[in-house]
């Protein structure tokens, strides 16, 4: 577990569910931000220092083996992950905690290392495009999830963090065009339908602003900005 890692945060409770919430209750090692290769060898030497055939497996089914086989093979192919990158993901994790606190400063600061230690980090772009939102710099939040999409062009998040750029600007075209792109990509993303949805009832399209905002609140029923949205175009339909 990285250092800012916290079993009890409610991010980090959201995302545990399921099989995965049996994580929390297993022993961790804690990975110091500025010592993670020697937090590696003391996990490696001390805990994980016993013979495979020591340790009593369950025989895998083929189709487990044939997933396990492909995926090993991916992993050899990639490069060595190296300590810069190590303490760039670090500094990610750091910085979405401050952000999911509303610690903007510090978060905007977090995701800066990130990217100095890792400039195609395309995520640490995109969450900074997010915090440069909130903080009210519009411009450097557009360069940010513009070199976002310049590294990774499948990264849905910063085509719909760009979008709500575009919305507060006032430029409602290059906002639906980043929400449809953002929808092309991940057609499950509740907040970017949320988001057509406003920028549709803001160019007057009532009937497709009120599908585009259903269809968010039937992927995620907890957005209360959808509800809002929606309410506006009842409204306006009456």
């Amino acid at each position: 577990m990285i250092e800012s890692f916290d079993f009890g945060s409610e991010s980090v409770k959201s995302a545990l569910t399921g099989k995965l919430s049996v994580l929390s209750s297993i022993n961790g090692l804690r990975i110091p931000d500025e010592y993670p290769f020697e937090a590696m060898d003391r996990l490696r030497e001390r805990y994980l220092n016993i013979a495979l055939s020591d340790v009593a497996l369950p025989e895998l089914p083929e189709k487990a083996k044939e997933i396990t086989f492909i995926q090993k093979s991916i992993a050899d192919k990639n490069s060595p992950v190296t300590e810069d990158q190590l303490t760039a993901q670090a500094w990610f994790e750091r910085g979405y905690m401050y952000g999911e606190s509303n610690k903007l400063d510090e978060a905007l600061n977090c995701y800066t290392e990130a990217i100095r230690l890792e400039p195609t980090f395309s995520y640490a772009y995109t969450n900074r495009s997010d915090i440069n939102r909130q903080k009210g710099h519009l411009s450097d939040a557009i360069a940010d999830a513009n070199k976002a999409i310049e590294i990774d062009p499948q990264d849905g998040f910063a085509f719909n963090n760009r979008g709500i750029v575009f919305g507060e600007l006032g430029e409602l075209d290059k906002a639906l065009k980043d929400f449809e792109e953002c929808i092309r990509l991940r057609p499950n993303s509740a907040p970017a339908y949320s988001n057509r949805g406003r920028v549709l009832f803001h160019k007057g399209k009532i009937d497709s602003a009120l599908e585009s905002i259903n269809k968010s609140i039937s992927l995620d029923p907890n957005i209360p900005d959808a509800y809002y949205v929606r309410a506006q175009t009842h409204q306006t339909v009456v």
